[in-house]
């Protein structure tokens, strides 16, 4: 009987965190479309916004499948599908959402006095240091560097996969630290160009590499809290240690391809391609004048 309780309190546990985490996203959709609703006309206007508000409604609700209470039981018994979990975070939902640039419509979401105060804060000369920190690629590589790496010691992820709200943090973290990496490439404001963005995520690619080349080559199960030891445990820890190699990898390339026909397109656009060129054959010299003649006249 009490076995029975016990499951049914954790069933209505889950469902009451299902409802809450619906309702907060939907929320966060509302306002980003209301917000949205109030940019002004010209580049920042609300049909210039249209598919920056799909991307970020489809951010959020990615980001709501890949955490709903229900299926943390069943991630948490396979170490194939938590490393998932954590990719479809960190490629799927951070880049729709830092695609989605939801700063400005959110702000906008606000009632008029708090909109006023916030937007004052926001055009400061402090306000705009923070943005431009924020948007920084370095600060985008180096935490989302320290983040990939620090949860995945055995210590800290073991850790979390014993205490739901340090789960639940490591999610958060994952999260944020992905949107700042992907935030200077999508942000309206400051992106980067095709031989800058290459440089860029070229070099966000090691830590995933890293950690995947680690659960690849690691003689023993690194995690036997999750994967249990043995043969079967070791073969599983290398599924996952490819899949953080190999889908990021084949996402940064698809990215890269991206970036660097927008790079062309922009430079085709300043330079058109019908301009004029210069004659590769020099105009004719004038004739010189025979010293004969010249002594005549």
């Amino acid at each position: 009987m009490s076995a029975v309780l016990a499951h049914g309190s954790a069933e209505g546990a889950r469902l009451g965190d299902t409802v809450l985490l619906v309702g907060l996203a939907a929320a966060a959709c509302a306002g980003y479309l209301a917000g949205a609703r109030r940019l002004p006309q010209g580049l920042h206007s609300w049909r210039a916004w249209g598919w920056r508000r799909y991307a970020f409604c489809a951010g959020v609700a990615v980001t709501v499948l890949a955490v709903l209470p229900p299926i943390d039981p069943v991630v948490d018994e396979s170490f194939v599908l938590h490393m998932t979990q954590h990719l479809v975070l960190m490629f799927v939902a951070a880049p729709l959402i830092a695609l989605g640039a939801p700063g400005l419509p959110l702000l906008l979401a606000l009632p008029h006095r708090w909109r006023r105060r916030a937007a004052i804060l926001r055009g400061s000369p402090s306000g705009r240091r923070a943005r431009s920190v924020v948007a920084s690629p370095v600060l985008g590589l180096l935490v989302f560097s320290v983040v990939v790496v620090c949860w995945h010691l055995p210590s800290v992820y073991t850790a979390a996969l014993r205490d739901d709200a340090l789960h639940e943090a490591e999610h958060a973290f994952f999260l944020l630290a992905a949107w700042l990496l992907w935030l200077p490439l999508a942000s309206p404001d400051r992106p980067l160009d095709g031989g800058r963005g290459t440089l860029y995520l070229f070099l966000s690619g090691f830590p995933m590499i890293g950690v995947g080349a680690a659960l690849v080559m690691a003689p023993r199960a690194i995690y036997p809290a999750q994967t249990g030891s043995g043969p079967a445990a070791l073969a599983e820890q290398q599924m996952a240690g490819v899949l953080m190699w190999v889908p990021p990898t084949f996402l940064t390339l698809l990215v890269v391809t991206a970036l660097v026909l927008s790079w062309f397109r922009t430079m085709e656009r300043t330079s058109p391609g019908d301009s004029p060129l210069p004659s590769p054959i020099p105009p004719d010299l004038p004739a010189l004048v025979p010293p004969q003649q010249e002594v005549a006249r």
